[in-house]
């Protein structure tokens, strides 16, 4: 039985390790960031037009910055992600695919949507979706689905 406990103990600690030196070898997507910086701006200077107030002693910039802060661990990649990205190559057919999916999930839920994953599954639907742009939408709507259902477990 003590043996057993110990195979399984490193076995864990095998996969822990494993899982934490996979989260190292990851990086901030510059291909991704430009795109998400491009995103947040275009939102935050919308809000500002609207006439939505900042928060008190708060700038755009500052608003912007801590919204692309907020958003990276989205963007993580491997050199290799990273690379392809660099050189224009994308799964668009996969993540096309996986759009579909999500947007099915989301309405299935009937799920309420931040302003951007709403603009993104317009743009999919419409068909002008792709590159870059279109694997962020999906790394940020899965985001938003991994969320809703992680609140659905604890209901």
């Amino acid at each position: 039985m003590k043996q057993q406990i110990l195979f399984t103990l490193t076995g864990v600690v095998l996969i822990a390790m494993a899982s934490t030196a996979r989260a190292e070898d990851k990086i901030v997507s510059e291909t991704l960031l430009k795109e998400l910086q491009t995103l947040t701006n275009a939102m935050i200077d919308e809000k500002i037009k609207d006439g939505t107030p900042l928060p008190p002693n708060a700038t755009a910039e500052q608003m912007k910055a801590q919204a692309v802060a907020q958003l990276k661990p989205f963007i993580m990649v491997t050199a290799d992600e990273e690379a392809r990205f660099k050189k224009g190559e994308f799964d668009d057919a996969g993540n096309k695919k996986r759009m579909d999916e999500l947007v099915k999930l989301f309405a299935d839920l009937n799920v309420e949507l931040p302003k951007a994953a709403v603009m993104f599954i317009e743009e999919h639907k419409s068909g002008k979706l792709s590159g870059a742009r279109l694997e962020l939408a999906v790394r940020l709507n899965q985001a938003k689905a991994d969320k809703v259902k992680q609140q659905m477990e604890k209901k």
